[in-house]
């Protein structure tokens, strides 16, 4: 590629981003950062480089930027610079500096999220926002505390500004109207007006009221459409402002000030000047119907015949001129009866509409209309029959198409009624029924930018059936033969002629629809004379005897098979072919076997080609090519390659490539590479030059490799300017991820106007996870003026989910909505799945409710988004009502459903749906079965598991890690590694998720040998590298006690996450290395990482055990400082933390200050106050937790009956622990036995102790008789205490600690010959009492000392301020006696 060609694709890519920095506009530095950390900006849009020092400069400003420009970071930024460096910084009771004025909520609430980003670290500016729907109290709040950048919705604002008085605005010094052109067309055009007189800050002279301010005012105007409103804004609210926009020829990135447009003089021109253009809601689909007025009665009936039967729930409008008609059509529509399966079958008639009719005229009593709109307001289908004048000024709700069932007068009418739907966003559609004559009335609406299109009226008709009579096809030349429409009329004609009311109703409509029809425009009279004669009954008679006066000719009957395979009806164009095979043309089969490859029905083609070879055409190029097409796609390639061969022996078809193409692409399709790589090679042989199709199909399917060599034989070959081989290379090199060689064939294509090329690149960048790339890439797309399609949108929007890139992603939605893809069901997935995977669940629903025509797609991903967010059961209700609407469920549907029935654990439910699956074919799908089998797994059912696998013919790495998982999830440990066993047998190679199941059953079942075997089988599957793999090897290590074997796991890790981290903290923590956890803590934010609540709640259990306060208070700061979302675990850590430290006060500040406590809060509180001595307050909150509904747990009660032995409350803590069982049902534990027998102990009440061990319903182990012998040996009671020791002994004989309390009591008794017994059986024994310690923190180290020990490096020192505190006490216990002496003389 050129030079300038390079040059060419730099400058587009310029059009998007500056190549400056946000630093060198001349932000702060730490809101660079904000935008670079909170935002993801590493540099400004074109234009924010171009306002942004604009702004700051202090001028008004005009940006007239697109959607997605970045217009809102351009005039929040230089706010925050110049408010964060306010000197005295700005207070809350300053009130407010910045005002930004929006059109609605949702704008409101996402200009305040991106303030909250970018003032993190400014949190002295305070955001806040007031909108319509909100408390008005609570805002009058907020507005008395202070707000310094207020976010408003003008309705809401102009109320605070008149009613609350609390509401500061005197240092106001920006006013921003944010995407004004939105404001404006909503009609708060004179809100905005009044706003800007009581702020006074218009710059006309009509408004006389500008008043003057202390403070410098400047005000900013963004809009992304320039229309006459938008114009007389901006001259009455900015002065001589600063004009910016992305138009080069308006402001070039370097140009001075001085060059930019002013609108502040005389001499300034017209922003832009109305073009005349009717603002319809993008979201209407308008459409029109050509009707000769003969048949306009049945047609209009059997529209709105397909639109109520297409959807339950539907509500239509119909517009009539008269009061007449509407009286007709109404009692027509309310009493018309028809037989769906014979015109002369009465007893069979049922009424052709089912749904409920109303009808609305001037001629109606009021109180008449008022209950006919009120009833049709309150259905969800109905149908409205109505005149303009009734209709006007009523807001009908949840209506889903307007039919103008009469043309109307003027266009001004016409968006008049269409107003009726697609109000507040939602979608609707419109119809308007004209005459072959009133054409022209589309050139006037098209005048005033308003486009319809034609409605697929043949298709609608055609899915009509009529049974019971033989449907005669032919080429209809005019809808008045269509045989629905013949027999329809036929049924109307009878009905109205043999019921006198409704003949003189159709009389007195259709003379009032002349005389409204003459009062039309002039050039529309001209039609009421040649119309006169059409009455509905003379036509009806007309068009049936000329249908069945008519016959088919072979012209005919080859010119509807082809009309029919146009309009999708394949087999109605196979049938219609089955009534004279032999009539068929070649030009008609190519049609006829299209259609059966479109319906996968190999006999119909196996039909054709008989036909074919009957009739001579089967050496046809086009037919014979068409054949091997069809048999490839019905799946019988020997037929196709048989075909082929036959052909290829006439000499004339050789050289035909696209016969050639046709097989290579069945071999790969088939996946028989060889043989088609065979096929190609054949192909040179032959001499057929390859074409572009050729070479793309080989791309598509061979590796990096061959795909160089064919780029190169491409290159030498000037393939290269074909689009659609440049496409098929830049996928080649995206799905073998070599994505920068992608890119490069992308930059050097000459001409980047092909959408398919960018959705290729777009798409190439995203599935190998460069997703940020596919979001610029569509942007730049949008800057080429490429016209997007829906594959564009769905991957950018699957980019903004992987990538939680959510606000990129309401841009996108923005843009489908302006592109008219409201309706496109692929789109709306795309836009669903996006909010879904991002946790934006109310999106995602709001998504879900604007689709009307839900499509199973739509259906599998709302089901997708509530599973996996959480919410199960509205993921069971959105399938429970999905089993109505749609008729075949997939295997995605049954997946999510047997997932979400897993999670929570509802057996019976997914029994049943196993139980429908059975009934359908898609239960022998893989993913299908999977599911099953974790369903089943996980619910504990090893039985049921087992026959699903038993049924599976393939059993994938997935299925066998579905039930291993299940398994584990379920703590069953040893059936999960017996089907690894399995799994390896049958020469499966496992996964990561496989290994990091089997690694935690080995944690399981504490087998840490078993545990070393499976470490070196990952180490040979080469799977120790993978990040989840380590982290469980991590967590096996610690929990089975070898944190040295977790350390060097951890060590090893190339890529480690936060997980990693989090695990390796805990690890040494539990394993007794509290020292290696803080210090590991520290070490997070220096490799790139921000701590999580669980890294702060596993550091905070290091803390706890050493009681390092001054570490503790550090990770609490830091826990603020940074914002870290706090859960009830990281709060009940803290709690703990403080309480241990000794700091009870900041314990029970944290604990009043939770909003949510669970049954371990309520124990960490109880247990402190116990710990500290305060038994009743322990007392006093364990009945706070009872009447707060929190059931206690065995810690609950091991706390309260510690608390009681802390203060000696011997009688309270044998009632707590009676009460364990007789009141609460908990089984009383070994530590429980122990406080008892402790309490007993200390009270002297030693043979209620003893008595009480006897009775114990387990085998007391050394802590019970530890307690008992330490109490009698406190009450000297040898006897009692021997006999313990002599139990204690016998328990534990080789612990040196169980001797020394022996020792002590006889010593105590002094017993010495029983004393040096036990002295010399320890010392034969070799036994030892491990020493005591104790620590102390200190200059945030923590010191510790052992009874005994002088390894301290600070010994010394310590001794000799031990020996200096020593002499100075004798010093002053001898000048005390001293003076005592003298003071007795």
């Amino acid at each position: 590629m050129s030079k300038k060609s390079n040059t060419q694709t730099k400058s587009k890519e310029s059009e998007v981003f500056a190549s400056c920095s946000f630093s060198s506009l001349g932000l702060h530095s730490t809101l660079c950062d904000q935008l670079r950390e909170r935002l993801g900006f590493e540099a400004p849009t074109l234009v924010q480089a171009q306002a942004i020092p604009v702004i700051l400069s202090g001028r008004h400003v005009l940006v007239n930027a697109e959607t997605g420009s970045g217009k809102t970071i351009a005039y929040l930024a230089p706010i925050i610079h110049h408010l964060q460096g306010y000197n005295p910084r700005i207070e809350r009771a300053h009130g407010t500096f910045a005002l930004v004025l929006v059109p609605t909520r949702e704008l409101c609430m996402q200009v305040y999220e991106i303030l909250q980003k970018l003032l993190h670290r400014f949190h002295w500016i305070v955001p806040g926002y007031v909108m319509g729907g909100e408390n008005r109290n609570k805002e009058k709040a907020r507005l008395r505390k202070g707000i310094s950048i207020l976010i408003a919705t003008p309705g809401r604002l102009l109320d605070h500004l008149k009613h609350t008085s609390s509401f500061v605005h005197k240092n106001l010094r920006w006013i921003i109207f944010d995407e004004a052109d939105r404001i404006l067309e909503l009609g708060f055009g004179k809100d905005i007006e009044e706003i800007l007189d009581l702020l006074g800050s218009r710059t006309d002279d009509s408004a006389g009221k500008k008043t003057s301010s202390e403070t410098q005012r400047q005000n900013l105007l963004l809009s992304a459409t320039l229309n006459e409103k938008v114009n007389h804004l901006a001259k009455i609210s900015l002065e001589n402002p600063i004009m910016i926009g992305l138009d080069n020829t308006k402001m070039q990135p370097d140009s001075s000030l001085n060059r930019t447009g002013s609108l502040g003089s005389d001499e300034d021109e017209e922003l832009d000047n109305s073009s005349g253009d009717y603002k319809l809601p993008s979201q209407l689909v308008q459409r029109y119907v050509k009707v000769p007025c003969g048949s306009r009665l049945a047609i209009l009936l059997s529209i709105l015949k397909h639109l109520f039967e297409r959807e339950a729930s539907y509500k239509i409008v119909v517009f009539f001129s008269t009061c007449d008609a509407v009286d007709f059509h109404y009692t027509l529509l309310s009493a018309f009866q028809w037989s769906p399966y014979s015109q002369f079958e009465a007893e069979n008639k049922e009424i052709f509409l089912r749904c409920k009719t109303f009808r609305l005229h001037g001629n109606m009593k009021q109180e008449d209309r008022r209950t006919t709109f009120s009833a049709f307001k309150t259905e969800k289908s109905a149908l409205l029959l109505s005149t303009d004048v009734a209709a006007r000024g009523l807001d009908f709700p949840k209506v889903r198409c307007i039919i103008q069932y009469d043309s109307p007068g003027e266009a001004t009418e016409y968006v008049h009624r269409v107003g009726r739907t697609a109000r507040l966003g939602e979608r609707g559609e419109s119809l308007l029924f004209l005459q072959p004559i009133e054409v022209d009335y589309l050139q006037d609406l098209e005048k005033h930018g308003v486009s319809l299109t034609e409605y697929p009226l043949p298709k609608i008709l055609d899915s009509f059936p009529l049974h019971g009579q033989t449907r005669h096809v032919k080429k209809f030349v005019s809808l008045e033969s269509h045989p629905w429409v013949v027999s329809l009329q036929k049924e109307l004609e009878s009905y109205i002629l043999a019921e006198p009311k409704i003949k003189k109703l159709a009389k007195d409509a259709f003379c009032s629809w002349v005389r409204a029809y003459t009062a039309h425009r002039g050039e529309l009279k001209k039609s009421c004379c040649n119309n006169a004669e059409m009455h509905p009954t003379v036509r009806l008679s007309r068009q049936l005897s000329n249908l069945e006066s008519s016959h088919l000719s072979p012209a005919l009957l080859n010119s509807n098979i082809k009309a029919f395979i146009q309009h999708g009806q394949f087999t109605k164009a196979l049938q219609l072919y089955s009534l004279s095979p032999l009539t068929a043309t070649q030009f008609t089969f190519p049609s006829l076997l299209k259609a059966s490859t479109f319906l996968s029905n190999l006999t119909y083609g196996k039909t054709l080609h008989s036909t074919i070879i009957q009739l001579g055409l089967h050496f046809d190029p086009f037919i014979t090519t068409s054949l091997i097409n069809m048999y490839v796609k019905c799946g019988s390639l020997s037929y196709a390659v048989n075909v082929f061969e036959k052909m290829i022996q006439r000499e004339n078809s050789v050289q035909d490539v696209t016969l050639w193409n046709s097989l290579l692409d069945g071999y790969f399709k088939f996946g028989q590479i060889k043989e088609g790589l065979a096929h190609f090679y054949k192909m040179q042989v032959f001499g057929v030059l390859s074409d572009a199709y050729s070479l793309s199909i080989l791309l598509g399917v061979l590796g990096y490799k061959k795909g160089k060599e064919i780029h190169g034989y491409i290159v030498r070959n000037m393939f290269k300017s074909d689009s659609i081989l440049e496409t098929s290379l830049i996928d080649m090199y995206s799905s073998c991820s070599r994505i920068m060689e992608a890119w490069t064939v992308f930059d050097h294509l000459e001409d980047k106007s092909n959408v398919v090329v960018w959705n290729v690149i777009i798409g190439g960048f995203f599935e190998n996870g460069l997703w940020e790339w596919s979001l610029k890439l569509y942007s730049l797309m949008k800057g080429e003026n490429v016209k997007l399609v829906s594959e564009s949108l769905s991957s950018t929007l699957s980019a903004c989910a992987y990538g939680d890139f959510v606000d990129f992603g309401r841009q996108v939605h923005c843009d489908l909505i302006k592109l008219g893809f409201e309706s496109n069901p692929f789109v709306y997935t795309s836009l669903l799945s996006m909010y879904g995977k991002c946790h934006f669940v109310e999106d995602a629903e709001k998504v879900f409710k604007q689709v009307f025509d839900k499509g199973i797609e739509v259906w599998n991903a709302m089901i997708s988004t509530f599973v996996c967010n959480g919410y199960f059961y509205a993921a069971f209700e959105v399938y429970n009502k999905m089993r109505y609407n749609v008729r075949t469920l997939d295997s995605f549907t049954m997946s999510n459903v047997l997932s979400c029935s897993s999670m929570i654990g509802i057996y019976n439910v997914g029994r049943s749906v196993h139980a429908e699956l059975i009934k359908r074919p898609i239960e022998s799908s893989v993913p299908v079965q999977s599911a099953l089998l974790t369903m089943y797994c996980k619910c504990g059912s090893v039985e049921d598991a087992n026959s699903v696998l038993g049924t599976m013919k393939e059993k994938d790495v997935v299925a066998w890690g579905s039930v291993i998982s299940g398994f584990c999830q379920n703590r069953k440990f040893r059936e999960a590694l017996d089907y690894f066993r399995r799994m390896d047998a049958d020469e499966v190679r496992p996964d990561s998720d496989i290994m990091s199941s089997v690694i935690s059953a080995c944690t399981g079942l504490e087998n840490v040998d078993l545990g070393c075997m499976i470490h070196g089988y990952v180490i040979k599957s080469g799977l120790d590298p993978d990040v989840y793999v380590a982290n469980s090897l991590v967590d096996m290590y610690s929990k089975c006690g070898f944190p040295d074997m977790a350390e060097n796991v951890f060590s090893h890790m190339p890529h480690k996450n936060l997980v990693a981290w989090n695990s390796m903290i805990s690890c040494y923590c539990r394993n007794g290395l509290p020292d290696q956890s803080i210090k590991l803590f520290s070490e997070i934010v220096q490799h790139g990482f921000y701590p999580d609540s669980v890294s702060i709640t596993s550091v905070l259990a290091a803390v706890s055990s050493i009681s390092a306060l001054l570490s503790g208070k550090i990770i609490h700061g830091y826990l603020i400082r940074l914002e870290i979302q706090s859960d009830i675990h990281l709060e009940n850590a803290l709690i703990d933390m403080y309480i241990k430290c000794g700091l009870l006060n900041y314990a029970e500040y944290i604990f009043q200050s939770m909003s949510q406590k669970d049954v371990v809060t309520w124990n960490c509180m109880i247990d402190g106050y116990g710990s500290h001595g305060d038994c009743l307050r322990a007392l006093s909150l364990y009945d706070k937790m009872r009447n707060h509904g929190i059931t206690p747990d065995d810690v609950t009660f091991l706390s309260l009956i510690s608390s009681c032995n802390h203060a000696g409350l011997v009688d309270e803590g044998q009632n707590i622990f009676q009460s364990m069982t007789v009141e609460h049902g908990v089984e009383p534990k070994m530590e429980h036995y122990v406080n008892i027998v402790d309490l007993l102990g200390r009270a002297g009440r030693l043979e209620d102790a003893y008595n009480f061990v006897k009775t114990m319903p387990m085998e007391p182990d050394r802590s019970v008789w530890l307690s008992l012998l330490c109490a009698c040996r406190a009450h000297s009671n040898v006897e009692l205490g021997e006999m313990a020791a002599h139990n204690l002994l016998k328990v534990e004989p080789s612990r040196g600690s169980n001797y020394v309390q022996l020792l002590h009591l006889y010593g105590e008794a002094e017993l010495w010959d029983k004393a040096a017994n036990i002295r010399a059986t320890m010392k034969q024994k070799g036994l030892k009492k491990n020493p005591g310690c104790s620590w102390i923190e200190l200059q945030d180290r923590v010191n510790v000392f052992f009874s005994g020990d002088s390894s301290s490096l600070r010994t010394i020192e310590i001794y000799e301020i031990l020996h200096s505190l020593g002499r100075n006490m004798e010093k002053k216990e001898c000048d005390r006696e001293i003076v005592e002496a003298d003071l007795d003389v």
